[in-house]
């Protein structure tokens, strides 16, 4: 199979600015997005420090990069490393921005809008940390559409976009500039730089023009998580299932979990299986949550996005998961760039080292 299908259902309402009050939302829908790396409801050091500055009512603009004139440039963000060193050794707000501006400033350009790396998780308040320091608008997407474990499974470096200039910054002063058209590249120096800086980095990459943006990364992406955190958001009403409809997607399998593999960490492959009175369901998983089987049939699988819910319509993540919790197992569709069959291999099961081919719509 192969072509992508139609846009995402509900689609977002777009969304054109982001205050203080709009932070609890978005990152309730993020570590939706997050497929399970989340930490449930938690709030990240970045969702903080993003709060804190913009305590005095800021509100930072947000546009798409189809609305930004087409030569207007546009940079990404992100956070590398672990993010409990993270919680001990606190960023200073502005390490983001200078790696974003050191890359522009390589270019001699002068800076449009800045845009995540990812929207799963944390990295959903990468860019409007960066952007607040900067004096920028966000823009309302990122080049994955959910988490993302790599560098080579975001979709331009998919596509064969190479990097360009990448930067790395910490909150000592050091930084790193280069120059690569490899994006593996940037993977492995990625985590031997985040260690020498003392367990994180911020990074920026993927300097382009908004047409080509427009063009190639994943619009909406915002606007998704709001879309998701405020379906998500207490007071919940209705059942679920009307929950899980809002958010766009789907109840694969609602029962207990029965079994868990008996070493759960992010780092290794690991299953939890959860059981009605005559069905099982099994899901894979590593540092997020990769293939759903029911009965030995694969009906989910990565690059769409699979999350577990309480019957209350608590997020379930990795570290959350016990025996005998009653579960809802959810499939979100990914973005429909990543329906292309072309592309899907690149974040589907091969790229975790599952022998499978990701599910793809007819």
């Amino acid at each position: 199979m192969s072509g992508a299908g139609g846009p995402l259902t509900p689609e977002p309402e777009p969304i054109t600015s982001l205050g203080l009050a709009d932070l609890d939302v978005v990152n309730r829908g993020a570590l939706v997005l997050a497929c399970g790396r989340g930490g449930g409801w938690h709030r990240s050091v970045l969702y903080d420090v993003l709060a804190y500055a913009m305590r005095s009512g800021e509100t930072l603009p947000v546009v798409r990069a189809a609305d930004l004139p087409p030569d207007a440039w546009v940079v990404h963000v992100a956070m590398l490393g672990s993010p409990a060193i993270l919680g001990e050794k606190l960023p200073d707000g502005t390490e983001l921005a200078r790696a974003a501006q050191l890359v522009a400033d390589r270019h001699g350009v002068r800076l449009a809008g800045v845009a995540n790396v990812e929207i799963g998780g944390l990295n959903a308040f990468a860019a409007p940390l960066a952007a607040l320091e900067l004096g920028l608008p966000v823009v309302d997407g990122d080049l994955m559409g959910r988490a993302s474990q790599h560098f080579n499974q975001i979709i331009l470096s998919a596509t064969g976009l190479p990097p360009g200039t990448v930067s790395f910054v910490d909150n000592q002063d050091n930084h790193i500039v280069l120059r690569t058209d490899d994006i593996a590249v940037v993977d492995r120096l990625g985590d031997a730089v985040a260690v020498a800086f003392g367990g994180w980095a911020a990074v920026s990459l993927y300097l382009l023009p908004a047409r080509q943006l427009s063009e190639r990364g994943i619009s909406g992406s915002l606007s998704r998580a709001r879309m998701i955190g405020a379906a998500l958001t207490p007071p919940l009403t209705g059942t679920v299932g009307d929950l899980i409809a809002r958010i766009g997607g789907r109840r694969l399998f609602h029962g207990t979990i029965t079994e868990l593999s008996s070493s759960v960490r992010a780092s290794e492959p690991w299953a939890v299986v959860v059981e009605d009175d005559s069905r099982i369901a099994r899901i894979d998983a590593e540092q997020e949550y990769l293939v759903c089987a029911i009965d030995g049939e694969v009906v989910a699988t990565v690059p769409d996005i699979i999350c577990l819910l309480t019957d209350a319509g608590e997020l379930i993540d990795i570290e959350k998961l016990r025996l005998g919790l009653p579960v809802s197992v959810v499939r979100l569709r990914s973005d429909p760039k990543w329906e292309d069959a072309r592309l899907a291999h690149l974040a589907g099961p091969e790229a975790f080292g599952l022998d499978l081919d990701p599910l793809l719509p007819p």
